[in-house]
């Protein structure tokens, strides 16, 4: 990983959000509690 801002490879995880559901995936009724969730960006 590299930051954006400063092109550091020293990062540190600050907060580790885990698996989230799509956020660009409207749910149709029949999907509620079967979303897709994408893998953690940072291991």
């Amino acid at each position: 990983m590299q930051c954006c801002v400063c092109d550091s490879t020293n990062l540190e995880l600050a907060i580790d959000l885990g698996s989230q559901p799509w956020f660009n995936h409207f749910l149709q009724p029949e999907e509620i509690g079967k979303e897709p969730f994408t893998p953690p960006r940072f291991n």
